[in-house]
């Protein structure tokens, strides 16, 4: 039994990051990616089903490196739940900000594409899905810190889905415009002047 090439494997991804990135996903050519990568069609298909295998290798690492920076935020939410220490922690201060910025920028190209280039694949809608899940995540802690008398209000699931929308949008609208590294921590300051969200949790 042959030994397939992994060698290749390296080639073909980044010339399809580069293809993805200048034309988007529909307007891509396979037939691209492989002049660019030195490969032939034939060796693409050996490793991939097709377009939308290849943008998907490529995507769904992402979504695990997305749902670990949420996940984090929650779980240390979880941990001081019973502490003073909570409102200084969903006060959000710059340094929060700034974390979640270099976490994004240090995937950079993988955000390009899932942000800039995922029309026509089933990863066009992950905006809407990915607050959904921090929104029901997000619920069940500030129902929690409700009933323990933590918070002096409990705002519905809608609401809290609109406003985690809007901050999400903000943050990853440096993305969006290609702004630099350095210009986005710099915006996360104004960030985090605007979302307050000890005040808007009643903490």
């Amino acid at each position: 039994m042959s030994v397939q090439d992994t060698s290749l494997n390296p080639k073909i991804t980044e010339s399809a990051i580069k293809e993805f990135l200048e034309y988007g996903y529909l307007n891509a050519s396979v037939k691209r990616i492989c002049e660019n990568a030195g490969v032939t069609t034939g060796a693409l298909y050996k490793r991939y089903k097709g377009k939308e295998d290849l943008f998907d290798s490529i995507i769904e690492p992402i979504y695990d490196k997305l749902e670990k920076l949420s996940d984090n935020r929650i779980s240390n939410t979880l941990k001081i739940l019973e502490s003073k220490e909570l409102e200084k922690f969903w006060s959000n201060p710059i340094e929060t900000y700034k974390y979640q910025i270099n976490y994004l920028y240090d995937h950079y190209e993988g955000m390009r594409l899932l942000l800039c280039s995922s029309e026509g694949t089933k990863h066009s809608g992950f905006l809407h899905g990915f607050v959904t899940k921090i929104t029901n995540l997000t619920y069940e802690i500030t129902e929690e810190i409700y009933k323990r008398g933590l918070s002096c209000s409990l705002m519905d699931k809608d609401t809290l889905h609109m406003l985690l929308t809007a901050y999400w949008t903000t943050i990853f609208e440096s993305i969006i415009h290609s702004d630099s590294r350095e210009v986005a921590l710099k915006k996360s300051e104004t960030i985090a002047e605007f979302f307050n969200w000890s005040k808007v949790f009643g903490f």
